[in-house]
């Protein structure tokens, strides 16, 4: 599910294109996408490896949900609100002004806060 949250941030909190999950298996974002799909030896079907290091990764979608400087990324993003994280008990619950309510508790920190941004932002979330 961390990765759909990731995708709803995206859209809905950081304002970039709405996301989508690659037949590869990998999110993408934004009108032009350049696919790295696995490529194969025609003569044996074997994969071939390919070096994406000239890949700088500019239309990936970023990690917000399980990284966290991808979700001070988010914290920054909002910086016109007042921002709370609470940490207790190996759990973590967030919140931005003005719903300065507690959102249900999450197991990680940047899994609480890209919840509070979405909350923030009126956007609802299905488990």
């Amino acid at each position: 599910m961390s990765r759909k949250i990731d995708a709803l941030v995206a859209e809905h909190v950081m304002g970039l294109p709405q996301a989508y999950e690659s037949k590869y298996g990998y999110w993408k974002f934004g009108d032009e996408i350049i696919e790295k799909p696995p490529k194969f030896d025609e003569s044996t079907g074997e994969k071939i490896n390919i070096d994406w290091s000239w890949w700088d990764g500019s239309n990936d979608l970023e990690y917000y949900s399980t990284d966290i400087a991808a979700a001070w990324e988010v914290v920054s993003h909002l910086h016109e609100r007042s921002f709370m994280l609470v940490g207790r008990n190996l759990s973590y619950s967030a919140c931005f002004a003005p719903r300065m309510d507690l959102y249900e508790p999450s197991d990680t920190a940047p899994m609480a806060i890209c919840l509070a941004a979405l909350k923030a932002k009126g956007v609802e979330v299905e488990e």
